[in-house]
């Protein structure tokens, strides 16, 4: 004799998810990230995760990788987001015409039109500038000395001693140009510039509507949080001062349960949203006084300091 079993337990067992949700599954197995275009930090990645890695050979990123980066102040830690956003903003591919003409009578002298493979996403980047340290001008700079790059090797003008002086100097112009496609590519940045823990996690949590209501055309790849630490100093004074203020009103050491201490669990709800519901690949950097080992990183001006304090 069959068993029937009530309507709401099967519908609890059945497994519930946004359309969003189920399009991002989809892309984690036809469309992942691929890989960081840092050959040791790709071989890096694969020996700590060999298996998913051996899954898909393609791609050393995963969507809803959480990546964090840690070191001292001015060890590049900024320097690596501004690569991993060019080569994410960036398309695959590009059409793309070189222009042959002399400088004096501005006459034609050939065409010729490729496919110039350029290797990135075409994918956005969300940017949350904690320190307040992200320039665009520096972005651009990058980008331009990228797309520049790829361009003249794909078509392998001759120099200018090559193509001739005086008269029968010629000029190379590429339609479209790196300006054009710079700025193209520019307009796949968004940059938030956070002044408080509170509002690192109310800007995480607004993302999904911002995607929806600003860039609904746009796919978002990757979030960079630069730093998780940069509010440190100040949550911790915080906290420090609504403790005292507690002791001295109750004359007990009773734990307050300030906002601040909430921050980070809502911060990581947060990512853990983005995850789940856009896939991105989310880069955390955070400092690093202290080694792997033990040792305190390789900062001499952090050693010296740690020296003159340990004998003090």
């Amino acid at each position: 004799m069959p068993v029937r079993l009530p309507v709401s337990l099967v519908m609890d067992r059945i497994k519930r998810g946004t359309a969003l949700q189920l399009l991002t599954a989809v892309r984690k197995k036809t469309d992942p990230p691929g890989g960081t275009f840092i050959s040791a930090l790709d071989d890096h990645i694969l020996s700590l995760d060999p298996v998913s890695s051996f899954e898909n050979e393609t791609s050393t990123l995963h969507r809803g990788d959480v990546i964090e980066i840690q070191g001292p102040a001015a060890s590049g830690k900024t320097q690596l987001l501004y690569f991993l956003a060019v080569t994410c903003i960036v398309p695959h591919s590009i059409n793309v015409e070189l222009n042959v003409r002399e400088i004096s009578s501005q006459a034609e002298r050939g065409k010729d039109k490729r496919e110039v493979n350029l290797g990135g996403r075409g994918k956005s980047v969300i940017i949350l500038d904690c320190d307040g340290r992200w320039r665009m001008k520096r972005l651009y700079t990058l980008l331009h000395s990228y797309l520049t790059s790829y361009f003249e090797n794909a078509f392998d003008p001759p120099s200018p001693a090559q193509g001739g002086s005086g008269a029968n100097a010629l000029a190379y112009d590429f339609t479209p140009s790196i300006e054009s496609v710079a700025q193209k590519c520019l307009s796949l940045i968004h940059i938030f510039k956070p002044k408080t823990s509170l509002e690192v996690a109310t800007t995480l949590l607004g993302i999904p509507s911002y995607h929806r209501d600003h860039m609904p055309n746009q796919e978002i790849l990757m979030l960079f949080i630069d730093s998780m630490s940069a509010f440190h100093h100040d949550d911790k004074r915080r906290i420090e001062q609504a403790g005292y203020a507690d002791r001295n009103s109750n004359g007990s050491t009773k734990r307050v349960d300030s906002p601040q201490l909430k921050m980070m669990k809502h911060t990581l709800d947060a990512i853990q949203n983005l995850r789940t519901s856009l896939g991105v690949v989310t880069f955390l950097t955070n400092w690093a006084l202290i080694g792997l080992d033990g040792k305190y990183s390789n900062n001499a001006n952090f050693q010296n300091r740690a020296q003159r304090h340990r004998w003090s």
